[in-house]
Protein backbone atom coordinates (compact mmCIF):
# COMPACT_ATOMS: atom_id res chain seq x y z
CA UNK A 1 0.00 0.00 0.00
CA UNK A 2 2.86 2.58 0.07
CA UNK A 3 3.69 4.45 -2.98
CA UNK A 4 7.31 5.67 -4.10
CA UNK A 5 9.33 7.89 -6.44
CA UNK A 6 11.96 5.25 -8.33
CA UNK A 7 15.45 7.13 -9.55
CA UNK A 8 17.77 5.35 -11.44
CA UNK A 9 21.45 6.88 -13.15
CA UNK A 10 24.45 5.24 -14.30
CA UNK A 11 27.41 4.79 -11.57
CA UNK A 12 30.56 5.75 -14.31
CA UNK A 13 28.66 6.60 -17.66
CA UNK A 14 32.06 7.70 -18.97
CA UNK A 15 33.80 4.35 -18.26
CA UNK A 16 30.72 2.86 -19.41
CA UNK A 17 30.63 0.81 -15.76
CA UNK A 18 26.94 -1.94 -16.24
CA UNK A 19 25.96 -0.89 -13.02
CA UNK A 20 23.31 1.83 -12.20
CA UNK A 21 22.12 3.63 -8.84
CA UNK A 22 18.45 3.26 -8.11
CA UNK A 23 16.95 5.29 -5.28
CA UNK A 24 13.40 5.40 -3.82
CA UNK A 25 11.51 7.67 -2.19
CA UNK A 26 7.81 7.83 -0.59
CA UNK A 27 5.43 10.03 -2.51
CA UNK A 28 4.41 11.78 0.59
CA UNK A 29 7.63 13.07 1.57
CA UNK A 30 7.67 14.30 -2.11
CA UNK A 31 4.32 15.77 -2.15
CA UNK A 32 4.16 17.03 0.95
CA UNK A 33 5.53 20.73 0.09
CA UNK A 34 3.14 20.93 -2.61
CA UNK A 35 0.44 19.10 -0.55
CA UNK A 36 0.65 22.03 2.27
CA UNK A 37 0.72 24.96 -0.24
CA UNK A 38 -2.27 23.44 -1.88
CA UNK A 39 -4.12 23.37 1.40
CA UNK A 40 -3.00 27.28 2.55
CA UNK A 41 -4.47 28.48 -1.23
CA UNK A 42 -7.80 26.42 -0.70
CA UNK A 43 -8.26 28.08 3.39
CA UNK A 44 -6.98 31.41 1.68
CA UNK A 45 -9.95 31.30 -0.95
CA UNK A 46 -12.64 29.94 1.21
CA UNK A 47 -11.74 32.85 3.31
CA UNK A 48 -11.49 35.27 1.20
CA UNK A 49 -14.80 33.81 -0.51
CA UNK A 50 -16.60 34.86 3.18
CA UNK A 51 -15.44 38.44 3.63
CA UNK A 52 -16.14 38.58 0.19
CA UNK A 53 -19.99 37.50 0.91
CA UNK A 54 -19.63 38.91 4.15
CA UNK A 55 -19.28 42.37 2.77
CA UNK A 56 -21.88 42.06 -0.04
CA UNK A 57 -24.74 40.67 2.35
CA UNK A 58 -23.40 44.30 4.50
CA UNK A 59 -23.60 46.31 2.01
CA UNK A 60 -26.93 45.17 0.28
CA UNK A 61 -28.23 45.12 4.01
CA UNK A 62 -27.08 48.83 3.90
CA UNK A 63 -29.31 49.64 0.94
CA UNK A 64 -31.95 47.43 1.29
CA UNK A 65 -32.75 48.25 5.25
CA UNK A 66 -33.95 51.91 4.66
CA UNK A 67 -36.29 50.87 1.76
CA UNK A 68 -37.53 48.40 4.06
CA UNK A 69 -38.29 50.65 6.96
CA UNK A 70 -39.97 53.48 4.39
CA UNK A 71 -42.13 50.29 3.24
CA UNK A 72 -42.91 49.01 6.54
CA UNK A 73 -43.99 52.80 7.50
CA UNK A 74 -46.05 53.46 4.74
CA UNK A 75 -47.88 50.20 4.98
CA UNK A 76 -48.78 50.74 8.37
CA UNK A 77 -49.75 54.14 8.62
CA UNK A 78 -53.16 54.28 8.17
CA UNK A 79 -53.40 57.85 9.27
CA UNK A 80 -51.05 60.54 9.63
CA UNK A 81 -51.16 60.80 13.14
CA UNK A 82 -49.65 57.36 12.92
CA UNK A 83 -46.72 58.22 11.53
CA UNK A 84 -42.87 58.44 13.16
CA UNK A 85 -39.99 60.25 11.56
CA UNK A 86 -37.64 57.81 9.79
CA UNK A 87 -34.14 58.53 10.86
CA UNK A 88 -31.67 59.25 8.08
CA UNK A 89 -28.51 57.72 8.47
CA UNK A 90 -27.44 58.25 4.83
CA UNK A 91 -26.96 61.00 2.09
CA UNK A 92 -27.40 59.05 -0.69
CA UNK A 93 -30.27 58.94 -3.18
CA UNK A 94 -32.30 56.44 -0.28
CA UNK A 95 -31.25 59.66 1.77
CA UNK A 96 -32.75 61.98 0.23
CA UNK A 97 -35.77 59.73 -0.58
CA UNK A 98 -36.33 59.52 2.98
CA UNK A 99 -36.02 62.88 3.77
CA UNK A 100 -38.80 63.46 1.03
CA UNK A 101 -40.85 61.32 2.69
CA UNK A 102 -40.37 62.87 6.57
CA UNK A 103 -41.39 66.22 4.78
CA UNK A 104 -44.71 64.54 2.80
CA UNK A 105 -45.86 62.74 5.93
CA UNK A 106 -45.52 65.97 7.65
CA UNK A 107 -47.31 68.00 5.17
CA UNK A 108 -50.07 65.26 5.46
CA UNK A 109 -50.28 65.90 9.65
CA UNK A 110 -50.25 69.49 9.72
CA UNK A 111 -53.07 69.05 7.10
CA UNK A 112 -55.15 66.01 9.52
CA UNK A 113 -54.51 68.48 12.08
CA UNK A 114 -56.44 71.02 10.41
CA UNK A 115 -58.83 69.26 9.24
CA UNK A 116 -60.01 67.98 12.73
CA UNK A 117 -61.04 72.07 13.12
CA UNK A 118 -63.83 71.02 11.01
CA UNK A 119 -64.19 67.65 11.35
CA UNK A 120 -63.81 66.43 15.09
CA UNK A 121 -62.19 62.94 15.77
CA UNK A 122 -65.07 62.95 17.99
CA UNK A 123 -67.25 62.95 14.99
CA UNK A 124 -65.64 60.30 13.71
CA UNK A 125 -65.44 58.02 16.46
CA UNK A 126 -69.08 57.98 16.35
CA UNK A 127 -69.13 56.72 12.86
CA UNK A 128 -66.79 53.81 14.17
CA UNK A 129 -64.24 55.30 11.45
CA UNK A 130 -60.46 56.91 11.79
CA UNK A 131 -59.60 58.69 8.89
CA UNK A 132 -62.19 61.57 7.18
CA UNK A 133 -61.19 59.38 3.90
CA UNK A 134 -62.70 55.99 5.00
CA UNK A 135 -66.20 58.12 5.56
CA UNK A 136 -69.05 57.83 3.24
CA UNK A 137 -72.13 60.02 1.99
CA UNK A 138 -75.04 58.40 3.92
CA UNK A 139 -72.85 56.98 6.79
CA UNK A 140 -74.94 57.37 9.68
CA UNK A 141 -75.74 55.74 13.18
CA UNK A 142 -77.77 55.95 15.87
CA UNK A 143 -76.51 57.17 19.37
CA UNK A 144 -77.70 58.21 22.52
CA UNK A 145 -76.65 61.80 22.94
CA UNK A 146 -77.55 64.80 25.34
CA UNK A 147 -77.66 67.97 22.94
CA UNK A 148 -77.52 71.74 23.86
CA UNK A 149 -78.44 74.36 21.77
CA UNK A 150 -77.31 78.31 22.53
CA UNK A 151 -78.30 81.70 20.86
CA UNK A 152 -77.53 85.06 21.61
CA UNK A 153 -80.94 87.17 22.62
CA UNK A 154 -81.68 90.14 20.58
CA UNK A 155 -78.76 89.78 17.94
CA UNK A 156 -80.86 91.30 14.92
CA UNK A 157 -81.32 94.38 16.99
CA UNK A 158 -77.71 94.51 17.95
CA UNK A 159 -76.11 93.78 14.37
CA UNK A 160 -78.67 96.40 13.03
CA UNK A 161 -75.97 99.28 13.51
CA UNK A 162 -72.82 96.99 12.70
CA UNK A 163 -70.86 96.94 9.58
CA UNK A 164 -70.67 92.99 8.65
CA UNK A 165 -66.91 93.07 9.13
CA UNK A 166 -68.06 93.98 13.26
CA UNK A 167 -70.25 91.16 13.26
CA UNK A 168 -67.96 88.47 12.17
CA UNK A 169 -65.51 89.82 15.00
CA UNK A 170 -68.35 89.84 17.40
CA UNK A 171 -69.77 86.65 16.73
CA UNK A 172 -65.60 85.41 16.81
CA UNK A 173 -64.89 86.93 20.09
CA UNK A 174 -67.86 84.76 21.76
CA UNK A 175 -67.79 81.78 20.09
CA UNK A 176 -64.11 81.64 20.81
CA UNK A 177 -64.92 82.23 24.91
CA UNK A 178 -67.62 79.48 24.60
CA UNK A 179 -66.07 76.90 21.79
CA UNK A 180 -63.16 75.83 24.35
CA UNK A 181 -66.18 75.78 27.55
CA UNK A 182 -67.92 72.80 25.53
CA UNK A 183 -64.40 70.96 24.41
CA UNK A 184 -63.55 71.07 28.26
CA UNK A 185 -67.11 69.43 29.28
CA UNK A 186 -66.57 66.66 26.41
CA UNK A 187 -68.65 68.41 24.12
CA UNK A 188 -68.37 68.19 20.12
CA UNK A 189 -69.99 71.56 18.56
CA UNK A 190 -71.76 70.30 15.63
CA UNK A 191 -72.36 73.26 13.80
CA UNK A 192 -72.59 76.78 14.24
CA UNK A 193 -75.90 78.77 14.00
CA UNK A 194 -75.30 82.60 13.13
CA UNK A 195 -75.42 84.02 16.30
CA UNK A 196 -75.70 80.22 18.20
CA UNK A 197 -74.64 77.04 17.82
CA UNK A 198 -75.50 73.01 18.50
CA UNK A 199 -73.10 70.90 20.21
CA UNK A 200 -73.68 67.19 21.59
CA UNK A 201 -72.06 65.13 24.83
CA UNK A 202 -71.75 61.18 24.08
CA UNK A 203 -69.59 60.01 26.71
CA UNK A 204 -71.70 56.81 28.01
CA UNK A 205 -73.62 57.47 31.31
CA UNK A 206 -72.20 60.87 31.88
CA UNK A 207 -73.81 62.87 28.64
CA UNK A 208 -76.32 64.46 30.50
CA UNK A 209 -74.25 65.59 33.65
CA UNK A 210 -71.88 67.28 31.08
CA UNK A 211 -74.60 69.13 29.11
CA UNK A 212 -75.66 70.76 32.21
CA UNK A 213 -72.26 71.48 33.81
CA UNK A 214 -71.40 72.91 30.51
CA UNK A 215 -74.30 75.23 30.27
CA UNK A 216 -73.94 76.43 33.48
CA UNK A 217 -69.77 76.98 32.91
CA UNK A 218 -71.02 78.77 29.43
CA UNK A 219 -73.50 81.36 31.70
CA UNK A 220 -70.83 82.11 33.94
CA UNK A 221 -68.04 82.50 31.03
CA UNK A 222 -70.65 85.39 29.16
CA UNK A 223 -70.84 87.10 32.39
CA UNK A 224 -66.97 87.27 32.35
CA UNK A 225 -66.76 87.76 28.50
CA UNK A 226 -69.86 90.77 29.23
CA UNK A 227 -67.06 91.89 31.79
CA UNK A 228 -63.94 92.40 29.30
CA UNK A 229 -65.83 92.60 25.93
CA UNK A 230 -69.17 94.51 26.50
CA UNK A 231 -68.37 97.29 28.87
CA UNK A 232 -67.56 101.14 27.88
CA UNK A 233 -68.60 103.43 24.84
CA UNK A 234 -69.20 101.89 21.15
CA UNK A 235 -66.07 102.96 18.65
CA UNK A 236 -66.39 106.51 17.39
CA UNK A 237 -67.42 105.68 13.72
CA UNK A 238 -71.25 104.57 15.16
CA UNK A 239 -73.09 106.99 15.31
CA UNK A 240 -75.08 106.78 17.90
CA UNK A 241 -72.26 106.97 20.49
CA UNK A 242 -74.38 104.84 22.68
CA UNK A 243 -72.98 102.37 24.92
CA UNK A 244 -72.40 98.27 24.12
CA UNK A 245 -75.26 96.12 25.90
CA UNK A 246 -73.81 92.97 27.71
CA UNK A 247 -75.30 89.81 25.48
CA UNK A 248 -77.72 87.39 26.57
CA UNK A 249 -78.09 83.93 26.16
CA UNK A 250 -80.62 80.75 26.25
CA UNK A 251 -79.75 77.35 26.58
CA UNK A 252 -82.16 74.49 25.91
CA UNK A 253 -81.12 70.90 27.29
CA UNK A 254 -82.43 67.80 25.74
CA UNK A 255 -81.04 64.01 25.32
CA UNK A 256 -82.11 60.75 23.23
CA UNK A 257 -81.78 59.05 20.31
CA UNK A 258 -80.31 60.93 17.50
CA UNK A 259 -79.16 60.02 13.89
CA UNK A 260 -75.04 61.23 13.17
CA UNK A 261 -73.95 61.12 10.10
CA UNK A 262 -72.95 62.50 6.43
CA UNK A 263 -75.36 64.42 4.40
CA UNK A 264 -75.14 66.59 1.07
CA UNK A 265 -74.10 65.02 -2.10
CA UNK A 266 -70.98 63.88 -3.82
CA UNK A 267 -69.40 66.82 -4.02
CA UNK A 268 -70.11 68.76 -0.56
CA UNK A 269 -70.60 66.52 2.40
CA UNK A 270 -71.46 67.62 6.02
CA UNK A 271 -71.70 65.67 9.41
CA UNK A 272 -74.35 66.49 11.58
CA UNK A 273 -77.06 65.02 13.99
CA UNK A 274 -80.69 64.65 13.57
CA UNK A 275 -83.73 63.46 14.74
CA UNK A 276 -86.78 64.48 16.81
CA UNK A 277 -84.18 65.06 19.99
CA UNK A 278 -82.49 68.00 18.07
CA UNK A 279 -85.73 69.50 16.98
CA UNK A 280 -86.99 69.48 20.31
CA UNK A 281 -84.07 70.98 21.96
CA UNK A 282 -84.00 73.71 19.18
CA UNK A 283 -87.93 74.40 20.65
CA UNK A 284 -87.07 74.08 24.31
CA UNK A 285 -83.88 76.54 23.42
CA UNK A 286 -86.51 79.01 22.16
CA UNK A 287 -88.92 78.97 25.33
CA UNK A 288 -85.71 80.22 26.96
CA UNK A 289 -86.88 83.38 25.64
CA UNK A 290 -90.45 82.98 26.62
CA UNK A 291 -90.48 81.87 29.95
CA UNK A 292 -87.51 83.94 30.72
CA UNK A 293 -84.97 81.12 31.78
CA UNK A 294 -81.59 81.29 30.71
CA UNK A 295 -81.45 77.62 30.90
CA UNK A 296 -83.98 75.14 30.29
CA UNK A 297 -84.03 71.45 30.85
CA UNK A 298 -85.92 68.84 29.47
CA UNK A 299 -86.97 66.04 32.25
CA UNK A 300 -85.41 63.41 30.42
CA UNK A 301 -81.90 65.25 31.31
CA UNK A 302 -82.69 66.12 34.95
CA UNK A 303 -83.88 62.13 35.18
CA UNK A 304 -80.42 60.43 34.06
CA UNK A 305 -78.03 63.42 35.59
CA UNK A 306 -76.22 61.76 38.46
CA UNK A 307 -74.82 65.06 39.94
CA UNK A 308 -77.24 67.05 42.45
CA UNK A 309 -78.08 70.36 40.14
CA UNK A 310 -80.27 72.93 41.57
CA UNK A 311 -83.49 73.18 39.70
CA UNK A 312 -87.29 73.40 40.09
CA UNK A 313 -89.79 72.46 37.53
CA UNK A 314 -91.44 74.82 35.66
CA UNK A 315 -94.20 73.05 33.85
CA UNK A 316 -95.50 71.36 30.66
CA UNK A 317 -95.62 73.08 27.62
CA UNK A 318 -97.57 72.12 24.47
CA UNK A 319 -95.11 73.19 21.30
CA UNK A 320 -96.08 72.97 17.36
CA UNK A 321 -95.43 69.46 15.91
CA UNK A 322 -95.35 67.70 19.75
CA UNK A 323 -98.05 65.43 20.29
CA UNK A 324 -97.01 65.10 24.07
CA UNK A 325 -96.19 68.36 26.28
CA UNK A 326 -92.49 68.80 27.64
CA UNK A 327 -91.88 68.69 30.84
CA UNK A 328 -89.77 71.45 31.09
CA UNK A 329 -87.07 72.25 34.25
CA UNK A 330 -84.60 75.19 35.31
CA UNK A 331 -81.86 74.52 36.50
CA UNK A 332 -80.77 77.56 38.35
CA UNK A 333 -77.52 79.14 36.61
CA UNK A 334 -77.66 82.80 37.39
CA UNK A 335 -74.31 84.63 37.96
CA UNK A 336 -75.56 87.16 40.27
CA UNK A 337 -76.06 85.42 43.69
CA UNK A 338 -78.67 87.07 45.21
CA UNK A 339 -81.16 86.55 42.53
CA UNK A 340 -80.35 82.64 41.87
CA UNK A 341 -79.92 82.36 45.91
CA UNK A 342 -83.75 83.93 46.25
CA UNK A 343 -84.90 81.31 43.66
CA UNK A 344 -83.80 78.69 45.62
CA UNK A 345 -85.67 80.22 48.79
CA UNK A 346 -89.00 79.82 47.15
CA UNK A 347 -88.73 76.89 45.10
CA UNK A 348 -90.86 75.07 46.76
CA UNK A 349 -93.70 77.59 46.73
CA UNK A 350 -93.19 78.01 42.53
CA UNK A 351 -93.18 74.73 42.56
CA UNK A 352 -96.97 74.56 44.72
CA UNK A 353 -97.69 77.33 42.38
CA UNK A 354 -96.86 75.83 38.81
CA UNK A 355 -99.31 72.46 40.34
CA UNK A 356 -102.24 75.10 41.15
CA UNK A 357 -101.56 76.79 37.99
CA UNK A 358 -101.82 73.20 36.19
CA UNK A 359 -104.63 72.04 37.89
CA UNK A 360 -106.70 75.13 36.61
CA UNK A 361 -106.23 76.76 39.85
CA UNK A 362 -105.62 80.41 38.57
CA UNK A 363 -106.24 82.61 41.27
CA UNK A 364 -104.44 80.52 44.07
CA UNK A 365 -101.51 80.44 41.75
CA UNK A 366 -101.73 84.18 40.89
CA UNK A 367 -101.54 84.66 44.59
CA UNK A 368 -98.43 82.65 45.56
CA UNK A 369 -96.91 83.70 42.28
CA UNK A 370 -97.08 87.52 43.31
CA UNK A 371 -95.69 86.65 46.87
CA UNK A 372 -92.89 85.30 45.22
CA UNK A 373 -92.40 88.15 42.75
CA UNK A 374 -92.67 90.59 46.07
CA UNK A 375 -89.10 88.97 47.21
CA UNK A 376 -87.73 88.52 43.96
CA UNK A 377 -88.85 90.90 41.58
CA UNK A 378 -86.04 89.63 39.16
CA UNK A 379 -87.31 85.98 38.36
CA UNK A 380 -88.79 86.43 35.11
CA UNK A 381 -90.42 82.74 35.35
CA UNK A 382 -92.68 84.21 37.84
CA UNK A 383 -93.31 87.20 35.76
CA UNK A 384 -94.28 85.15 33.03
CA UNK A 385 -96.48 82.59 34.90
CA UNK A 386 -98.44 85.92 36.61
CA UNK A 387 -99.07 86.96 32.65
CA UNK A 388 -100.57 83.75 32.00
CA UNK A 389 -102.24 83.63 35.16
CA UNK A 390 -103.88 86.65 33.41
CA UNK A 391 -105.39 84.80 30.51
CA UNK A 392 -109.11 84.17 30.46
CA UNK A 393 -108.87 80.57 28.94
CA UNK A 394 -107.98 76.83 30.85
CA UNK A 395 -104.62 75.07 29.67
CA UNK A 396 -104.78 72.83 27.14
CA UNK A 397 -104.17 69.71 29.24
CA UNK A 398 -102.11 71.65 31.98
CA UNK A 399 -99.95 73.01 29.33
CA UNK A 400 -99.79 76.25 27.50
CA UNK A 401 -99.39 76.54 23.79
CA UNK A 402 -96.61 78.72 22.45
CA UNK A 403 -96.01 79.83 19.14
CA UNK A 404 -92.25 78.01 19.16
Amino acid sequence: GLNFFLNESLLRPQANWPWKIVTFKLDSIVNAPITAVSQRLIILFFCTLMVTLAIIFWIVHQLIKPIEELTQSISTMRRAADFKPLQITRYDEIGKLTHSFNTMTSTVTNYEAHLERFVPKKSLALLETESVLEVELGQQAEKELAVLFLDIRGFTALVESMTPADTFSLLNSFLSAMGPVVRQHNGVIDKYLGDGMLAYFYRDGSSCDDAIACAIAMIKKLDDYNQTNRMGDVPNFRPDGSKREPLEVGIGLNSGKVVFGTIGYEDRVDFTILGDTVNTTSRIETLTKHMGASLIVHESVIRQAHANYVSRYIGSVQVKGKAEPLRLWEVLSETDTVIRQKKQETISQFSQAVDLFEADKRDEAYEIFSKIAAHNPEDRVVQYYLNWCKVNRAPHQFTRKEDV
